[in-house]
């Protein structure tokens, strides 16, 4: 039995995905969400980590972009595959940029199993309708291998920006980090010292110009 997640906004797109699930007994969800904060909360409470996750790009609170790059740092088992209602590369290359298996389109969700199988096997699973975008984003991604790395930003520096960059409250941060509030703004101060920002806003803005945050543009 593979065990899923799944983390949807919208209880009627929810519905529709546990629909195509309900055709392969193989498959069971374990874990429903409605934004990335509420998935992180969820998964401190259960005991065994699911396997896979679908995950919406475009949520309140914390979208799928901020949860899946987070999630390539603390939950590595977990294989992320984007879902998107937006059919552009925006959705597309945000989600893989921040770490995901694959990406699938809403109007696509047929192919759910199919991207499961694929992802056990090792693969990436890209969405049919992506596949030119996906050889084009290989290649940037190629060139832009090497993010600079003048800051000596940490890991847990990295993973603050990015939390940072969501509607997550420094009481909610520390939450799903398992840190206390003072922790969490002692990681604010290193990161003033290394890069000479000191607001949350010029922060964020700083890890997204300099790559150590992913995001999502409509």
């Amino acid at each position: 039995m593979t065990e899923l997640i799944i983390v949807e906004d919208s209880p009627e797109m929810m519905n529709s995905i546990e629909n195509v699930l309900k055709e392969y007994p193989e498959y069971m969800v374990t874990i429903r969400a409605c934004n990335g904060y509420d998935l992180l909360l969820k998964l401190q409470k259960h005991k065994h980590t699911p396997t896979f996750a679908f995950v919406d790009i475009c949520m309140p609170k914390m979208d799928g972009v901020s949860l899946t790059q987070f999630m390539a740092g603390r939950y590595k088992n977990i294989n992320v595959i984007g879902i998107s209602a937006f059919n552009n590369i925006g959705a597309f290359s945000a989600i893989m940029e921040a770490g995901a298996k694959g990406f699938i389109y809403k109007s696509n969700l047929t192919l759910i199993s199919e991207a499961i199988q694929k992802v056990l096997q090792g693969e990436i699973f890209i969405d049919p309708e992506v596949k030119e975008e996906w050889e084009n984003f290989k290649e940037k991604r190629r060139i832009n291998k090497n993010t600079t790395q003048q800051y000596k930003i940490t890991t847990k520096e990295t993973e603050h920006l990015i939390l940072l960059s969501t509607e997550l409250t420094i009481d909610e941060i520390a939450a799903v980090t398992y840190q206390s509030k003072n922790t969490i703004n002692q990681h604010q101060k290193d990161i003033k010292k290394k890069t000479g920002f000191a607001t949350r806003t010029s922060q964020v803005m700083f890890g997204i110009k300099q790559g150590f945050v992913k995001v999502f543009r409509v």
